[in-house]
């Protein structure tokens, strides 16, 4: 994940220098990406997490979509919305984790 967090923000550094053809290109590679590391999340950890991720691919293709439409300043803000999401999203799967580790030991106990 803090690699990703670092592809994002190498990313926000070329956007100052590279065209917005490229721009598009970059940020469909990381979406792609974002979407392989979703993907193996949901390997990883089924049903509860779920949700979560697919409404995070939502975000991504939403944001691909803007991303179109959009200037650069825009893009700039999307991406910054982006990095904000995933972090949420960190954050909330490490809840749930918890959430579960605890379900699972009054389980075992009883």
């Amino acid at each position: 994940m803090m690699i990703m967090m670092l592809l994002l923000l190498l990313l926000l550094m070329m956007m100052m220098m590279m065209s917005t053809m490229m721009l598009l290109l970059m940020l469909m590679i990381m979406t792609m990406m974002m979407m392989m590391m979703m993907m193996m999340m949901m390997i990883m950890m089924m049903t509860t997490t779920l949700l979560l991720l697919l409404l995070l691919l939502l975000l991504m293709m939403m944001m691909t979509m803007m991303i179109m439409m959009m200037t650069n300043m825009m893009l700039l803000l999307l991406m910054m919305m982006m990095i904000i999401i995933i972090i949420i999203n960190k954050i909330l799967l490490l809840r749930l984790s918890m959430i579960r580790r605890k379900w699972m030991m009054k389980r075992n106990t009883s």
